[in-house]
């Protein structure tokens, strides 16, 4: 039994299971989100604190800041609520073991963690570090148990802005773990500065390489005034294999002036790099800890405090009403950004975390068919299991007087339509180079869903997002999966990039079905037309099932033959004739392109788990203003039906380059037809 009266008790959709961990202002436990089946931790304000509203205040503005940021090293958070008074938030529980852990289990062995390691987790922690300055929050409490190491080797940074709750002078203290406190902090908290967090991670990275900190002492006091005034012991007296230079960046990290030490993690992390004289990221027992960091996404419009606020008691929903402006729990919904084939997609506020999201609902006829609904809910748990940088992230799944939903990340940016119709007013932009690294972040989502046991079956242009950074984020996860061959006697599926397996029968569909719709959009890129079109859907499925493309090159003469080989193997009729996964399909076309060699996937910023560095900040195309200046989620235009885009004037091309004229689009028509 427990003592704990959270324990076994439901906040929202979530259970709490057990205690994870305790802190100076809250309590981590672990729970399940009941819905959508999948496992998160929840943190809980203190009791202590409760009652203080200033306290309970700081608390919740700095879950709704760190719930609009997206970074991998970065915890992301779901939901946020207070129940009686009792204020938390919930977030991605994060399968593994955190940094002291990993640390102490060397320290036993006698070992030190391998120089490779120790610089994929340092660019991590330096990535999340440097994002979150770029947002002006300090984390002011870097250290070992607040660094996550998941079993996937993505590295996590927690508990940003739990730090900015408690200042000095609020209750006495100064703020911060004393081992990796800056001198400037253990003066006074409110004196903390970018650097401050650059110190603490130099002590990590003196600890992981060295296997001490630099200053110890039972006392804590002790300890931070031995941050204040004393030098710490040479890195090499302690390991005597550390070169000079190492050493050398250590000490520069640890200089006891912020304006002495590096000015950013990635001008840290480079000169570590280079003090280690690795060319590319290092290997070890924990190699490879994550994926690259894009430069900072955007979140949505700006929010503001003048924003919506949840009412204290709601409207009733009426589902046979315009939904905009009406609340499901505690999203109000704002804008109708598109309509599909079984669902809507909207705009909406969270209320309590003051954030942007797009809001899934269920389309009328589809509501009160029990066969739909289930599969509704299937298929979020299984969104809900992808957590992938390159794929739309799902916060929750609710049902309000019937009408089931799914709150998801709202992108700013423009879809890959756009991009095929910018591709010629931006070459600069849009470089061979730079479509290829949107490619290869697409197929490595693909590859990680298919991991997963989820196929997308609805690969198109208008489901994949460019983010302000230049970031691909595949959408629509899931949606493929919710109407199948039999059930009104439909062909689901963009009927322009459906596979020939997937227009006999969508039960048909394999992993390599999602590949051709990739390989349909590579044919549109450097050709500038689709293989196949006709006014009639299923004249087009017929299309895919029986004739052959068109050859690229009768319509690019100067395209290379390697680049025409890799479009044509990814369309052939057969799936096993196709490239067995995403990642081999992009190792093709950069091979064809010329620009594989000698550059390693993070150079290429490879999104995804399975591939790249931790925290590594990787040059994206900045979107054009012009074009970045809507936001959407989803195009507001039917979700499944493709557009047609403005011609551009054709001009002469080089070998390889994306076409120098009118990109060919589809025209829009159904989603499915019915068959005869």
């Amino acid at each position: 039994m427990t003592d704990d009266p959270l324990i076994g008790q439901q906040l929202a959709n979530f259970r709490v299971d057990r205690v994870l961990g305790r802190g100076g202002m809250g309590q981590i436990y672990i729970g399940q989100d009941v819905k959508l089946e999948r496992p998160v931790a929840i943190k809980v304000i203190d009791t202590r604190f409760r009652a203080n509203p200033s306290y309970a205040e700081r608390f919740v503005r700095e879950a709704r800041a760190v719930a609009t940021w997206r970074h991998d090293s970065i915890i992301q958070i779901f939901y946020a609520d207070d129940t009686d008074g009792l204020y938390y938030f919930v977030m991605e529980y994060i399968a593994g073991k955190d940094l002291s852990q990993i640390l102490a289990a060397h320290t036993a062995n006698h070992t030190l963690l391998p120089h490779g390691a120790v610089l994929q987790i340092g660019r991590a922690i330096a990535s999340a570090l440097d994002y979150a300055h770029s947002k002006g929050v300090i984390h002011r409490d870097v250290k070992p148990s607040n660094v996550m190491v998941a079993e996937d080797q993505r590295v996590v940074l927690m508990d940003f802005g739990l730090a900015l709750d408690m200042q000095a002078g609020s209750a006495g203290e100064v703020f911060g773990t004393a081992h990796y406190i800056a001198p400037e902090q253990a003066r006074r908290s409110a004196d903390a500065v970018p650097q401050s967090d650059l110190y603490a991670l130099g002590v990590l990275l003196y600890e992981m390489l060295t296997g001490a900190v630099p200053f110890d002492d039972p006392s804590a006091t002790s300890v931070a005034l031995q941050h204040l005034t004393q030098a710490p012991p040479l890195p090499r007296q302690i390991n005597p294999k550390l070169s000079p230079q190492i050493e050398a960046v250590l000490l520069k990290a640890l200089s006891k002036a912020p304006t002495e030490r590096y000015q950013t993690g990635a001008e840290l992390i480079a000169a570590l790099e280079a003090a280690m004289q690795l060319a590319k990221p290092g290997t070890g027992s924990l190699a490879q800890p994550g994926p690259p960091s894009a430069a900072p996404p955007a979140s949505g419009p700006p929010t503001s405090e003048s924003q919506p606020s949840l009412p204290s008691t709601l409207p009733p929903l009426n589902p046979e009403e315009n939904l905009v402006g009406q609340y499901l729990d505690a999203y109000r919904i704002e804008a109708l950004l598109g309509r599909g084939g079984m669902a809507n997609i909207y705009r909406g506020m969270d209320v309590r975390l003051k954030r942007n999201v797009a809001i899934k609902v269920i389309d009328a006829p589809f509501r009160t068919e029990s066969e739909y609904a289930s599969r509704f809910k299937r298929e979020a748990q299984a969104i809900g299991q992808l957590e992938h940088p390159n794929i739309v992230r799902l916060y929750q799944y609710g049902d309000a007087n019937g009408l089931l939903y799914m709150v998801m990340e709202y992108i700013e940016g423009v879809d890959l339509y756009q991009v095929l119709s910018d591709i010629n007013l931006n070459p600069a932009v849009w470089t061979p180079r730079a479509l290829a690294r949107l490619v290869r972040e697409v197929c490595a989502a693909l590859d990680y869903a298919h991991g997963k046991g989820v196929i997308h079956r609805d690969i198109k242009p208008s489901n994949i997002m460019i983010d302000k950074a230049g970031r691909a984020v595949l959408a629509d996860f899931g949606l493929a999966l919710l109407t199948e061959v039999g059930t009104r006697g439909e062909i689901f599926g963009s009927p322009h990039y459906v596979a020939p397996e997937q227009a006999i029968s969508s039960a048909k569909v394999v992993p390599q079905s999602d590949l051709y719709g990739i390989g349909i959009i590579l044919y549109q890129m450097w050709t500038g037309r689709i293989p196949f079109d006709d006014a009639d859907p299923l004249a087009i499925a017929m299309l895919h099932m029986t004739e052959p493309p068109r050859p690229p090159r009768e319509l690019r003469p100067e395209m290379s033959p390697q680049l025409e080989a890799v479009i044509l193997k990814t369309l052939a009729k057969d799936p096993a004739d196709r490239y067995p996964t995403g990642a081999a399909l992009a190792d093709a076309l950069d091979a064809a392109l010329g620009i594989s060699s000698g550059l390693s996937s993070q150079e290429l910023g490879v999104g995804g788990h399975e591939a790249g560095s931790a925290g590594q900040t990787i040059s994206q195309p900045q979107i054009p203003i012009s074009q970045a200046q809507t936001v959407i989620s989803q195009p507001n235009r039917p979700i499944s039906q493709p557009q047609a885009a403005p011609a551009n004037p054709a001009t002469s091309n080089p070998p390889s380059q994306p076409p120098q004229r009118p990109i060919s689009q589809p025209q829009p028509r159904p989603i499915s037809q019915p068959v005869p």
